[in-house]
């Protein structure tokens, strides 16, 4: 566990978005995994058509 210091104004605008009743804690447990799937998710798109010379990949069988 760590101890962190979050705006009161940033920690009122998220609670907007959250499930009623969410827990500090939830909160930014969720808040960590919007940030990673949103980067995640980024990063594979900037990687699309990165290797060119790559053997075509069979979508479906003949």
């Amino acid at each position: 566990m760590r101890m962190i210091t979050i705006e009161d104004e940033l920690l009122v605008k998220a609670r907007q978005f959250a499930k009623p009743g969410a827990t500090d804690e939830e909160l930014v447990r969720w808040a960590l995994e919007v940030l990673i799937r949103t980067q995640a998710a980024k990063r594979l798109a900037m990687a699309g058509g990165s290797r060119p010379d790559m053997e075509r990949i069979p979508r479906r069988r003949p």
